[in-house]
């Protein structure tokens, strides 16, 4: 199917300029194409007359026309196969993407898969508190799954994580970034790359899936650590009339030295994996207006919306990263938890740990929020330096084309 891309009506013929017509469809006019046209209409005709510049974008045929007369001069644009070619390898590098989006899902339904599991033994240890038959065996499997629900967490989010990386190393960039990475003149391309805007779309429905589901996870993730720390508190206060006092304290002050220590771990790889150190050194040069991350985006709409994004895909997960340690440390306030012992010297190592969290977690937040809301209120700025950078950039064009439509007069 033809597209017009050029039309002009007159009755003189001179009036066609092939320069300018050339440089307005973006292809070289052959001058068999100008030599066929000025034979077939040597001089003013008494009635204007239309001419149009076609092209097929499917088969690369280009033609120019006058109806009126009768006249078609066709051919085909010798760089369409070539590009039909590289559009090949674009379309290939997208199904390599797409595959590893659909391995994606396939990965959090084993996750699913795996919380489902723990549902289950969750659901059994709330059976068996409800029939005030807990014991120390019941005591143990609560803390084996409460243990196997966290590291289910980890696993979602380091998951997600890397997610987030790969669609950041080249995705992200769309069909424009693969043409410009495989040789394609992206200005000239235009059904030629049909097909991998088509397998593009089918790419970002698979991402909005992943996307979705991970959302859905994680809330039952969330659902899921809540029942367990409940009727853990159950279970503790069904069996503390069973247990020797002395093991159980033991048990518990274990129990919360190893709490201690992943709280500390979490404090390095839950920030670092974020890349937390380089997103506050971007947000101040951004809301001071000074530094690399102000010059880069500053007048860029497009970079605000994807580092926007980016952003706020941190502060969601780091929200739920950061719910996650508040609750682990709210577990151990509940009033049957002994205090005897070594516990009191635990405990305020736990809220020391926690609150060192929770400093560099609120620093973060708050720093992403603000950001956000810098990022949002610059972005209208943006978008006006790049209206007016495009203007100047159209009438250095327009002062082009009519000096090589000048000097193709003179030529003449």
């Amino acid at each position: 199917m033809f597209t017009n891309l050029y039309t002009k009506s007159t009755a003189n013929p001179k009036d066609i300029d092939f320069a300018t017509v050339g440089t307005r469809v973006k292809n070289k006019i052959p001058d068999a194409a100008i030599k066929a046209f000025r034979a077939k209409v040597p001089a003013p005709l008494p009635k204007p007359f239309e001419f149009t510049f076609d092209k097929d974008y499917d088969t690369g045929k280009l033609q120019i026309t006058v109806k009126q007369l009768g006249f078609v001069h066709a051919w085909f644009d010798e760089s369409f196969v070539a590009n039909k070619s590289k559009m090949i390898s674009v379309e290939v590098d997208i199904e390599t993407w797409k595959t590893h989006i659909k391995q994606s899902v396939d990965a959090l339904a084993h996750l699913r898969g795996e919380m489902d599991q723990l549902a289950t033994r969750v659901g059994a240890i709330e059976g068996i508190v409800a029939s005030e038959k807990g014991d120390q065996a019941v005591l143990k499997e609560h803390q084996a799954v409460k243990h196997a629900v966290i590291k289910l967490m980890e696993d979602a989010n380091a998951h997600r994580k890397g997610v987030l990386d790969f669609w950041n190393t080249g995705p992200k960039d769309g069909v424009l970034g693969l043409m410009k990475k495989h040789g394609l003149p992206v200005d000239q391309i235009g059904g030629e790359r049909r097909e991998a805007d088509a397998a593009y779309a089918l790419l970002q429905q698979g991402v909005k899936m992943y996307q979705d589901r991970f959302t859905a996870l994680g809330k039952e993730v969330e659902a899921l650590n809540k029942r367990t720390d409940d009727v853990g508190v159950k279970l503790l206060l069904q069996t503390n009339s069973q247990r020797d006092r002395k093991g159980e304290l033991e048990m518990l002050q274990t129990e919360i030295q190893k709490l201690i220590g992943e709280i500390q771990g979490w404090k390095n790889s839950d920030f670092e994996g974020v890349g937390a150190k380089a997103l506050l050194k971007d947000a101040k040069e951004f809301t001071t207006k000074a530094g690399a991350a102000w010059t880069k985006l500053s007048e860029n709409p497009d970079e605000i919306d994807k580092t926007t994004a980016k952003v706020q895909e941190v502060f969601e997960r780091m929200r739920v990263l950061g719910g996650r340690v508040v609750r682990e440390y709210d577990a151990w306030q509940k009033p049957a938890i002994p205090r005897g012992g070594e516990m009191p010297k635990y405990q305020q190592m736990l809220k020391m740990v926690h609150d060192e969290y929770m400093a560099d977690h609120t620093l973060l937040q708050n720093t992403l929020r603000a950001y956000k809301e810098a990022m949002a209120k610059q972005k209208p700025k943006a978008v006006e330096a790049v209206a007016k950078a495009q203007k100047k950039v159209a009438k250095v064009e327009a002062k082009q084309v009519k000096a090589d439509a000048k000097a193709a007069k003179k030529a003449r």
